[in-house]
């Protein structure tokens, strides 16, 4: 077999087994995304408690000061900081991790990679 056979014959595995893996990317972008939600529901239910508890209906780009000159004000700030925080670490971080155990062929469930996708390996199952 000649170098460049065996090198298609190469790509072809690596293509196969990304598209085997397609149904498991599919489950995790689903389990991620409820989580996410679920996160972004609480910290917003949070915001708007914390934007009516000083009496504002909304915050505009003309109410900046109030941000910087009250506990409401920097409670928002940390909140979106917050929210900033768990979209890298659920949908940047993870994903990486994620679909690289699965390129190479390593066993990854998604309770795992959720749990661990911001870590640089996860514990090898016995």
């Amino acid at each position: 077999m000649s170098y460049n056979q065996q090198k298609r014959r190469g790509r072809r595995n690596v293509w196969y087994r990304y598209l085997q893996t397609i149904p498991e990317l599919v489950k995790y972008q689903l389990v991620t995304k409820i989580a996410l939600v679920a996160v972004l529901y609480v910290l917003g239910k949070v915001s708007q408690w914390a934007i009516e508890s000083a009496g504002r209906v909304a915050i505009t780009s003309g109410d900046f000061m109030f941000l910087f000159t009250s506990w409401q004000g920097w409670l928002l700030i940390a909140l979106g900081l917050a929210v900033l925080l768990v979209y890298i670490a659920l949908e940047l971080n993870t994903k990486i991790w994620y679909c690289s155990q699965i390129i190479q062929g390593e066993s990854a469930p998604v309770s795992t990679a959720t749990t661990w996708g911001s870590r640089q390996r996860a514990p090898r199952r016995p």
